[in-house]
């Protein structure tokens, strides 16, 4: 939350809130601080469960609806999953290249060796199973067959052989397959 935004009587309510003492403090700067040390909370959902038993379990059903409070910690980035890379947002790009992990070798499946020709040392993939993973310029997987049938049409925009050194207007671009099945 952007703090610095805030009006003094926000920041005051906010402490309150929050049920801070906040008689010390005598500017924005010390407000702010003391957000800042606040320990971030579980996060709590809450689920009604009403379990009626009969016609008194019915009646006081109606009357009064039973909580059970249930605390789960669901990772921040799960939403991003399902999307497409395509459709992210610069930040919610860089969140996933530093979140995914470079992909790990399957006990069997296809043999697959990325192209050498990306612009950058690594691509960023979504599997069979929607999460995302790296795989590494050159470097030689054993992709799993639900992964290979995923990433088996994908492309890459490279630049072509005569024009690798051009830059802007005067480069021409190739699209070449990302995967390459290398046979043993």
């Amino acid at each position: 939350m952007d703090y610095k935004r805030m009006s003094n009587e926000d920041l005051v309510k906010l402490l309150d809130e929050k049920g801070i003492d906040h008689s010390g403090a005598k500017k924005k700067d010390d407000y702010i601080e003391l957000l800042k040390n606040v320990p971030e909370e579980d996060v709590e959902v809450e689920l009604e469960d009403t379990k009626p038993q009969g016609l008194v379990g019915t009646i006081k059903s109606a009357l009064k609806v039973e909580k059970n409070v249930t605390k789960s910690k669901e990772d921040p980035t799960a939403y991003l999953k399902g999307r497409d890379y395509g459709e992210l947002t610069a930040g919610e790009r860089l969140i996933i290249r530093e979140k995914s992990v470079i992909y790990e070798n399957a006990d069997s499946g296809v043999t697959v060796k990325v192209n050498d020709r990306l612009a950058t040392n690594w691509r960023i993939v979504k599997l069979a199973d929607t999460s995302y993973s790296k795989l590494l310029k050159g470097e030689t997987y054993v992709l799993s067959q639900e992964d290979f049938d995923v990433l088996k049409n994908e492309k890459v925009k490279v630049k072509t052989e005569a024009t690798k050194n051009k830059c802007c207007g005067q480069a021409r671009y190739e699209e070449v397959p990302l995967l390459e099945v290398v046979n043993d």
